[in-house]
């Protein structure tokens, strides 16, 4: 109880000391984050407010940074009231705040007259296009240029920096109260923060992009604290004169640079270009940072971690951290401290030798052979929902930091029972143990890392989506590179509707390496498709139960590495661009017509052709031309060469008439469909069962889509026949 009164105390100071007040037991300000406490448990919302002032005629900015798990929605929300206006027609208040649904970011003005009900207008807006990436790292200001107009400003990874004007006038009596108001639910609010709104005034820019602080890590990376929030979807760094990957930390506003200890004395050089502000793009950033000492290279990391312990076998119920020595020295981890949020652990006076591992658990629990690799502790952290795990020395000098989020747990794979083991340090990355047990404590991970991939290396190359029986179903996956691909490293993405939100689904659930051009058909029931499609190559067939819940009328799908969570393919599924009629739209599949076209636009799909019974699972599509090169894609000009009149038979025979005329022109023959190809195949050895004539061949192709032309090809032709 004491311990609770202290950090109660404390907290409340903090937010004294930058003037807040309202609920500030609810609230924890450290290091300008703002973070939900354990009071707030069954409490559904908060607010904190603090005076400021404000002048006619000065600008002044206001900016804050919202981390959400996912879109905001009405029960985990916020609302950042800027100002009030003391009118002659009622109070004015303007508002920084999502929509309801979380698919925009709002600038809303409230008119609340003396008598009578308040009416809000929506000043701006900035819709978001993927609102549930957008929302987990997203930095905002609004700013008034103290004349007549307001800017709201918006800086994502997703979507860079936008920015959207209005002009207003403000007649009247301003009154400067910041106010954030929050809404939450228990199950996210672990999994929300804010940076502490801020305010600028007057208002110019936010000036040059300065370095706060910076810290090395025990996998070696370096973390650069900045003082304003950057766009890094750009940005090249160089440290030291070595290229290396540029990465978020927690915050926008957090660099991280994971690159290994360059040689030599003295400040290292770290040269960032490409990097945005809110305020537009920086050009050069150069800073200097001190070389680590010796104890701060001592290769501390936290290597292993249990969330949620399996409820049998040898580690039932038992939580615990994992620390690994990687470096070359032993370290003693009585000058180390285990901070979980904002709660300091510290750790027993033990040894812990190069290579060596040792882990932390509570007293509470046994593992099952206690050994030196065990330290118990009467004091353990509760880890649940999203939170920060760090190493530190006692001087304060950070060694390791991993943030436990969705942005670390392995999307769609099954999360209790098992650690997650890292696998990798040059990026980090982190990976939910396969063990038999659950997890590897005291030794080292058995699993490699997930490979990187490159933009369209594997693709969605058709989708069955609206067959007769659920059975039936299938998605055909296509490895278009030159090297194998190990499909348990590849999520798919998938939404129902613009607006959904994502579902994550594992393509495989256990591993499966794909070759190099070869195809991979996803399906509940495999005998299913050898029944129905006797061309198909029984070895594409991949069972997989468990298919996802995929809409056979519109859907938006996605292929993610899990290395780096880049998304490697995207396409969109439609019900209607397989025909008008209900008959179009059953038992038949959409078919890309290139590995290469945008999946997302309807021109890269087509119905797949009758001749290949609706569908061609592990095999060349029926509209698909073998190179991939987008040959044998619809034309856009309606007049056929020879060449591509032959070209396009193979794909779109069924749709063909084939006409032959003498010179004078009557009609000597008529084909349609898939008569077409083997009669110009006899036409063109002599076999047909006409005598030797010159003819003239006309084939025109029906459009597959109203949105394209007829096609048609004319040509006069020698037949040598044997009549």
């Amino acid at each position: 109880m004491l311990a609770g009164l202290a950090l109660l105390t404390f907290l409340s100071l903090g937010f004294a000391q930058e003037g807040w007040s309202g609920d500030i037991d609810l609230l924890s300000l450290e290091n300008g984050r703002l973070t939900l406490t354990p009071l707030a448990q069954g409490r559904e919302q908060a607010e904190i407010h603090r005076s400021y002032e404000l002048r006619s005629g000065v600008p002044v900015a206001w900016t804050m940074e919202c981390h959400y798990d996912r879109r905001p929605s009405r029960y985990n929300t916020f609302a950042l009231d800027l100002f009030s206006m003391h009118t002659e027609t009622g109070l004015e208040t303007y508002t920084l705040c999502p929509d309801p649904k979380g698919l925009e970011v709002r600038l809303v003005r409230t008119l609340s007259p003396a008598n009578g009900t308040g009416k809000e207008e929506v000043l701006l807006r900035h819709p978001l296009i993927s609102p549930d990436e957008a929302w987990q790292r997203v930095a905002l200001r609004v700013v008034y240029d103290g004349e007549r107009q307001m800017t709201l400003s918006m800086l994502s990874p997703e979507g860079g920096v936008r920015h959207a004007d209005v002009a207003v006038q403000l007649d009247g009596r301003p009154e400067g109260v910041l106010s954030l108001r929050v809404k939450f639910t228990s199950g996210r609010m672990s999994s929300t923060f804010w940076t502490e709104p801020t305010i600028h005034s007057p208002y110019r820019s936010l000036g040059q992009i300065r370095l706060l602080q910076s810290a090395r890590r025990g996998d070696g990376t370096l973390v650069l604290y900045l003082s304003q929030p950057v766009d890094l979807s750009r940005a090249v760094a160089l440290v030291g004169g070595r290229e290396t990957r540029v990465a978020y930390g927690e915050t926008l506003r957090e660099v991280i640079l994971p690159v290994s200890s360059p040689s030599g004395s003295g400040p290292m050089e770290v040269r960032i270009t490409g990097m945005e502000t809110l305020d537009g793009p920086v050009g050069e950033w150069q800073t200097s940072i001190e070389r680590p000492s010796a104890e701060d290279r001592s290769g501390l990391i936290i290597s292993e971690i249990m969330i949620d312990p399996p409820t049998v076998g040898p580690l039932a119920r038992v939580p615990y951290v994992e620390i690994a020595n990687r470096g070359t020295a032993p370290v003693d981890l009585g000058r180390v401290i285990l901070r979980c949020r904002t709660t300091a652990y510290d750790l027993p006076p033990v040894m812990l030798p190069p290579g060596g591992y040792v882990v932390l658990h509570s007293s509470q629990h046994k593992l099952p052979q206690e050994s030196a690799h065990t330290l118990p502790m009467d004091h353990f952290p509760s880890m649940s929902g999203s939170f920060a795990l760090s190493l530190e020395g006692r001087n304060g000098q950070s060694i390791d930091r991993v943030v436990v989020d969705d942005q670390l747990r392995e999307p769609g794979l099954q999360r209790e029972g098992r650690s997650i083991e890292r696998v990798e340090s040059d990026p980090p990355q982190w990976r939910y143990s396969t063990a038999p047990m659950g997890g590897t404590p005291g030794a080292p991970s058995l699993m490699r890392p997930y490979d990187t991939l490159a933009m369209g290396a594997l693709v969605v190359s058709e989708l069955m989506l609206s067959p007769e029986s659920v059975g039936e179903k299938y998605i055909e996956l296509y490895n278009t590179s030159t090297h194998p691909i190990e499909l348990e490293g590849v999520y798919m993405s998938f939404r129902n509707s613009p607006d959904g939100s994502y579902s994550a689904w594992p393509l495989v659930v256990s591993p499966y390496t794909l070759p190099a051009k070869s195809y991979a058909v996803l399906t509940p029931y495999p005998p299913a498709l050898e029944r129905l499609y006797p061309l198909c190559d029984p070895s594409t067939l991949v069972e997989r139960i468990d298919f996802p819940s995929i809409s056979p009328t519109y859907s938006e799908i996605s292929l993610i590495a899990r290395a780096d969570r880049t998304t490697i393919d995207q396409v969109v599924y439609r019900r209607q661009w397989l025909g008008d009629t209900a008959a179009d739209r059953t038992r038949h599949s959409l078919e890309r017509i290139s590995p290469h076209a945008d999946g997302t636009k309807k021109s890269a799909w087509r119905r797949a052709s009758e001749a290949s019974r609706g569908g061609t699972p592990g095999r060349l599509n029926s509209s698909s031309s073998e190179s991939g090169s987008g040959e044998g894609t619809w034309p856009d000009d309606p007049h056929l060469s020879y060449e591509q009149m032959m070209a396009l038979l193979p794909l779109y025979g069924e749709l063909a008439t084939l006409e032959l005329f003498t010179l004078d022109g009557q009609q000597i023959y008529r084909k349609e469909g898939g008569e077409v190809r083997p009669f110009i195949e006899k036409l063109q050895d002599g076999k047909a069962p006409l005598p030797t004539l010159i003819v003239v061949v006309r084939v025109t192709f029906t459009p597959p889509d109203p949105d394209f032309l007829p096609l048609t090809y004319s040509g006069k032709w020698v037949h040598a026949g044997a009549m």
